[in-house]
């Protein structure tokens, strides 16, 4: 695997030049997406991960409860002659976030448009991410009708009924169960 910061370094330049037609450094590229994480610096981030290169390819996902714009913008402020001081902050995080999302398994692209894709086996760890219009166009993508919209699986991951192995059989209620269901649910929204 490689470096997924400095590729995501190397996306978030090609974004700013081509989006914005601004050119920035890779040192305040490295520094805006650390400052994004959390952190104060590149070596900051790495000194946590043991100094290691981050190859996590779900970095965005994973450490997703460490994301601070307040910290981004003060790392923006502490760059020197940086074209980031004049860009509104939402266009920087939209650019870090393509920048750090992983490229969907059908077409290739990064894009904040896309959504991570499970397994049956481990609805907490992504195995994938798939774009907004490959899940449109293609036939292979499906979500549980019990665990949301926000997880996506492969179609083949799901029964008949539309659910994955966690709630498998859950939509086939007795006659009985479905009676006590259908009273909670109007017992529910008639006290709303």
């Amino acid at each position: 695997m490689s470096d997924i910061i400095k590729n995501a370094s190397k996306h978030l330049q090609e974004i700013f030049k081509s989006n914005h037609n601004v050119i920035i450094g890779s040192s305040h590229a490295h520094a805006a997406i650390s400052g994004y994480l959390g952190y104060k610096s590149k070596k900051a981030l790495l000194a946590d991960h043991y100094d290691e290169p981050i190859e996590d390819e779900f970095v965005l996902f994973n450490y997703s409860s460490l994301v601070s714009l307040p910290q981004l913008e003060e790392t923006i402020l502490r760059m020197k002659d940086s074209p980031l001081k004049k860009m509104p902050t939402h266009q920087i995080t939209n650019a870090i976030e393509e920048a750090l999302t992983p490229g969907c398994e059908c077409c290739g692209h990064k894009t904040i448009r896309s959504q991570p894709l499970f397994s049956n086996d481990d609805i907490d760890n992504p195995i994938a991410q798939v774009c907004s219009s490959c899940i449109r166009n293609e036939e292979g993508y499906a979500t549980c009708h019990y665990c949301g919209d926000e997880i996506l699986y492969r179609t083949d991951d799901l029964n008949s009924a539309g659910e994955c192995s966690e709630h498998r059989g859950e939509g086939s209620y007795s006659d009985e169960e479905r009676e006590d269901w259908e009273s909670y649910v109007e017992n529910v929204t008639n006290n709303f």
